[in-house]
């Protein structure tokens, strides 16, 4: 998960514990992506 980079890096582990926390709870829908959105995504 890209957005623990920077947290992880800086040694924010409060800051990973939420991250963690918010993404794997069931009030966000983690979905699968493709290579065509990555591409596009990088595009931005």
């Amino acid at each position: 998960m890209e957005v623990l980079v920077a947290p992880l890096r800086d040694a924010k582990a409060d800051l990973v514990n939420t991250y963690e926390q918010f993404l794997l709870s069931s009030s966000i829908q983690l979905i699968s992506i493709n290579q065509r959105i990555l591409k596009q995504a990088a595009q931005l």
